[in-house]
């Protein structure tokens, strides 16, 4: 039996390891469930959906239903199996659940033909139904994909060139040496490839390199070593912005400006102020710095130290190195014992097996999606005839003369723009929404130039729309064993022509995972007047580059808002407390302004009404497993099963498996199976006048269900009150 629905059962839980710190209450977890009244007045209920597996943009599980016709004293209960199309938008983390196919519905203490009635009953009404729910019910309850395990092996976590400074020192990036370009109107060049504001004056060979306050910096090299200038030209004093003079002129000038330290090649800072300083985490077996804005630990036993960079986590003897990478599930122990409530909480979401990593390695199997007009078109600007060098071990080559991303594949051209892919025969175009991408461009290696466009996906097309969506893999955040990665590690060189583009690049921005607002950058020690672009044009029209999709983001708000905001909360609040530009999460790039056109209007339902949550404060605690068989959490921790209209307590329904339950991760359909058929049950046909009796079960995969629940609960209820906040002891 299958029923076409368009917009009906919203997702939630399949895995999520550990409890909560606390307990949700029920006024914390209203939006579930749902309830509607149909034509013929009877009332259904729609309980918070048990996920199965998610692929692309399709979702399938199942979810209890309870079912109250005209005139009935009591209600039926039963499970109803869903596939649906998703539609997400990660600003407002929302999901809308459309075109819903229902392939099977069950209610157990029915009859064949009540359940026949109850059937035909959903197939009419559920297509007028309007449902959307938080992403974060929704992460809380996937697994983590094969697929997405084999995607990110390949990543290069060689460390970079780690520094370390007591007093306050700031990390200048060139990447790949010094490039000079005139500034029109002046006789003055600026270095192009920088995210600073550095200017030659050709005429004595001096470079200036500005901070703020009508604070700057010479050097008689772009590399240095730069001193505080006493005087500076007034014509390149002129080439700061008014804006940018203005927003960090209510600050003071530091008596000891930071010490200016150039690299180009890999490198990252570390600084503290003074001596380092530390406390104890884990319970006295590792210790934190305190006055740094880094993340630094020490282990007791081994006194070795740990930082966490990008991501990834490098451990050396001492602060002086020498540093090697320690993959995520390799960390010791201790690291999972970093308490949840601790100010280095945030750590958790960086070491494997913790709560906090598993969902954020959950959050990037939800794709960001849209429906796009066929008409929409693309102009892809080369700096000359288009150039394109091969990806080393497949079958592409790659435009390396633009700021687009463009594939060459056999004699056809493939581009993408800000999450959407195009086509063309000529890699001048005329390009066309592309309505399906060869196999050998999912297949590139982390090592390819183009890698993160294998996050980027066509789900399905019409004659009028192309369904779309993207992974933050394409914004360069990473699974690796357990956990979220910035980047790939590899080195891609820029473009250098009349224009200079720049890759992507993983180190020297200090890249920091926070759980409500994603990655964000800064830099290591936070002045606040220390001024930066993100321009790549010093001051000029951003381009794509080091963080993301070409224009993304603007050309000196993310460092700027960072520093002074960082000024105001002072050394140990860090840049952290000011970094507003987070670059992987809580961004949809196809609702910018200047990519809205290309939308077509996604199909809703047929009828309309916004689901309402169920009449009289009813808790969201009834679950039905992969048999249809229905149970509800009670007060006490224990299960009931639903038999012949009433809810039979057993004895055997063992709530200590709720503790083993955190235990249990995602491991793909073949975990899933085996917890499945572990909590599989039928009831036994009892014998006198009472109810049958449900068997004695395993209900580890019933409070894993139950845990994840609470858990996205808990997640939304953050979001809403406005925990998009950074969160921990430096942010």
């Amino acid at each position: 039996m299958t029923i076409v629905l368009a917009a009906v059962l919203s997702v939630t839980t399949l895995v999520l390891a550990g409890p909560l710190t606390g307990p949700v209450t029920a006024q914390e977890d209203d939006d579930w469930p749902r309830e509607f009244t149909t034509e013929a007045n009877a009332r259904v209920v729609v309980f918070q959906p048990q996920l199965d597996s998610l692929e692309g943009n399709r979702l399938s599980g199942r979810s209890a239903v309870s079912v109250t016709l005209d005139g009935a004293d009591r209600p039926v209960f039963g499970a109803v199996w869903f596939d649906a199309r998703i539609e997400t938008d990660r600003d407002e983390r929302v999901v809308e659940i459309l075109d819903v196919q229902v392939p099977r519905v069950r209610f157990a203490e029915a009859t064949p033909e009540q359940e026949r009635q109850l059937a035909a009953l959903l197939e009419k009404e559920v297509p007028k139904w309007d449902l959307r729910t938080s992403l974060d019910r929704i992460l809380t309850a996937l697994g983590v994909t094969e697929q997405q395990k084999r995607m990110s092996e390949g990543l290069n976590n060689r460390p970079p060139e780690i520094l370390y400074r007591t007093s306050a020192a700031i990390l200048v990036v060139i990447e790949d040496g010094p490039r000079l370009q005139a500034i029109e109107g002046t006789p003055f060049q600026h270095v192009v490839n920088s995210p600073v504001l550095m200017v030659k004056d050709p005429g004595n060979g001096t470079f200036f390199l500005y901070a703020a306050h009508d604070t700057w910096y010479t050097a008689s090299s772009a590399t240095g070593p730069f001193t505080v200038a006493r005087t500076v030209p007034n014509e390149i004093v002129g080439l700061v912005p008014d804006e940018v003079r203005e927003e960090f002129a209510s600050g003071d000038a530091l008596a000891a400006p930071p010490e200016i330290i150039v690299r180009t090649e890999a490198a990252e800072l570390i600084v503290s102020d003074g001596a380092p300083e530390f406390r104890p985490v884990a319970g006295g077996e590792l210790l934190f710095m305190t006055n740094t804005e880094s993340d630094v630990l020490i282990e007791i036993t081994t006194q070795r130290t740990f930082v966490l960079l990008s991501g990834r986590w490098f451990v050396a003897p001492s602060l002086d190195g020498p540093w090697s990478f320690v993959s995520p599930d390799a960390l010791p122990a201790i690291f999972q014992a970093i308490e949840p409530d601790s100010e280095v909480a945030y750590l958790r979401a960086s070491v494997a097996g913790t709560v906090e990593a598993q969902e954020a390695v959950l959050e990037a199997q939800i794709p960001q999606t849209a429906v796009i007009s066929r008409d929409a078109t693309l102009q892809v600007v080369y700096d000359g005839a288009p150039q394109f060098e091969p990806i080393q071990g497949t079958e592409l080559s790659h435009a390396v003369n633009t700021q687009s991303q463009v594939l060459q594949h056999e004699r056809r051209y493939y581009a993408v723009d800000n999450g959407v892919w195009f086509t063309a025969d000529s890699p001048t175009g005329a390009w066309v929404v592309a309505t399906s991408i060869p196999r050998a461009i999912y297949e590139q290696p982390a090592s390819s130039p183009a890698y993160n466009t294998t996050f980027v996906y066509v789900y399905d097309s019409t004659p009028s729309v192309v369904h779309v969506g993207y992974l933050p893999g394409y914004m360069h955040s990473f699974w690796y064993r357990g956990c979220m990665m910035w980047g790939t590690g590899w080195h891609h060189p820029a473009w250098w022509g009349s224009h200079w583009w720049p890759r992507h690049s993983t180190w020297g921005f200090h890249m920091s995972w926070s759980s409500h607002g994603g990655w964000g950058f800064g830099t290591t020690w936070s002045s606040g007047w220390f001024s930066f672009s993100v321009g790549w044009s010093s001051w000029g029209s951003p381009s794509s580059g080091w963080w993301g999709p070409r224009g993304w983001p603007s050309s000196t708000t993310a460092f700027n808002a960072g520093w002074a905001q960082g000024h105001r909360s002072g050394f140990r609040a860090g840049y952290r407390a000011g970094t507003r530009d987070h670059i992987a999460r809580g961004r949809n790039l196809y609702n910018r302004p200047s990519n809205r056109t290309r939308n077509a209007a996604a199909a809703g339902a047929a009828g309309g009404a916004l689901a309402a949550s169920a009449r009289g404060g009813q808790p969201n605690n009834v679950f039905a497993d992969r048999n249809g068989e229905v149970y509800r959490r009670a007060q006490d921790g224990g299960w009931q099963q639903r038999q012949q209209g009433q809810w039979a307590a057993s004895g055997d329904l063992a709530t200590a498996a709720s503790g083993r339950a955190g235990q249990v991760q995602g491991g793909g359909d073949r975990a899933a199976a085996a917890r499945d058929r572990a909590s599989q049950v039928s009831p036994q046909r009892g014998t006198g006048g009472r109810a049958n009796q449900p068997r004695s079960v395993n209900t580890s995969s019933l409070n894993r269900d139950f845990q994840a629940r609470q858990r996205g609960a808990a997640r939304t209820q953050s979001f809403r009150g406005g925990g998009r906040s950074s969160g921990g002891r430096r942010r």
